[in-house]
């Protein structure tokens, strides 16, 4: 009979709203990093023999492309390795056949996922993202009104240098219209902010109820 943590690790791993990052930390706690080199296919197989567990397809892909993010700096140069590990740690089935424009809560979600994984540091070459995938969070978040990006996406590269101050430019005879915009502008920031806080929070509180075997040593 399972006992009640290897039971609550189970439905963890089988729950498609489980974080990334907490599958990770199951999955590391008990293979540690060698499960880096295997393929997809070996560990539902492990995870099935070892958890009596089935692993969905969305939480496979996020775990892979939190891998992939972690371990290659594909996920900030590729636009297409990109978009597609933003949608799968929002827990959405990536399609890889047809090219889907990205929601700016999934971009905003999920450089804060890898980031938290895999915090950037220059001497590694990681977290300089491509001036391609700059492009396409400035092009997803301007199609969306967003003009002043979340912290995450700071790195946006928008058409206009400062799109700020070129909305001050459309409006300049009518200061009314540009105190609108401008609050609209921090509306929309506040919003994504809030919503980034808020999985952060759920994540954490995901991450400290697992029952890991080796928590003193991750």
């Amino acid at each position: 009979m399972p006992t009640i943590a290897q039971a609550k690790r189970k439905e963890m791993l089988e729950d498609r709203e489980t974080f990334a990052t907490v599958l990770l930390a199951i999955l590391l706690d008990s293979y540690g990093t060698e499960m880096f080199d295997w393929e997809p296919e070996t560990l539902r197989m492990e995870v099935s023999d070892d958890f009596n567990a089935t692993l969905p397809r969305v939480n496979s892909d996020k775990v892979w492309g939190l891998i992939v993010a972690m371990t290659t700096n594909q996920f900030y140069l590729s636009v297409e390795i990109y978009r597609t590990t933003c949608e799968a740690l929002m827990g959405k089935d990536p399609d890889f056949a047809m090219f889907s424009p990205s929601d700016p809560e999934e971009l905003a979600w999920g450089v804060t996922e890898v980031i938290l994984n895999d915090p950037p540091d220059p001497k590694l070459g990681n977290g300089e993202f491509s001036n391609e995938v700059s492009r396409y969070t400035g092009l997803i978040l301007s199609q969306n009104g967003i003009l002043v990006p979340p912290e995450p996406l700071i790195f946006a590269a928008y058409d206009s240098e400062n799109p700020v101050l070129a909305m001050e430019t459309i409006f300049s005879e009518d200061p009314v219209m540009f105190d609108a915009a401008y609050s609209n502008q921090q509306r929309l920031k506040s919003t994504l902010d809030s919503f980034i806080k808020e999985r952060v929070t759920q994540l954490q509180m995901q991450l400290k109820s697992v029952p890991l075997v080796n928590r003193q040593k991750t």
